[in-house]
């Protein structure tokens, strides 16, 4: 069996973005850290660059970052936020992975909307 040493990869540039869902006065939904983007970045080898993207906190989306892939967490209140992101980037070219609550529990819907999904964090 052939191992990889991490340190021997190529370093990655990889952004991590939390989409902001649409909130009307209605809504109860407060902005909340998506652990998973914390837990990715402190298990990624220290060699890759890592941005993360808040748009809770007004943070801007560079749509043409020299990115090697892009993942975006979403609860169902963020979904439609991230699947729009999600086509823009595609759109450049870039790969995008999806994970969060509501790709785990819809899953069949995600497929279509990245070249990766995560099921089950």
């Amino acid at each position: 069996m052939h191992t990889i040493n991490p340190e021997e990869t190529r370093p990655l540039n990889i952004l991590f973005i939390s989409p902001q869902g649409k909130l009307d006065d209605d809504s109860n939904q407060k902005p909340l850290f998506h652990m998973a983007l914390g837990v990715l970045t402190s298990l990624t080898p220290p060699q890759h660059d890592i941005e993360i993207i808040d748009e809770h906190f007004h943070d801007e989306i560079n749509y043409d970052g020299d990115y090697d892939f892009v993942g975006i967490t979403s609860r169902t209140i963020e979904a439609t936020r991230a699947y729009e992101i999600a086509d823009r980037i595609r759109a450049k070219g870039k790969t995008v992975i999806l994970g969060g609550l509501h790709i785990s529990f819809n899953p069949e819907e995600a497929r279509s909307q990245a070249d990766c999904i995560v099921i089950g964090e």
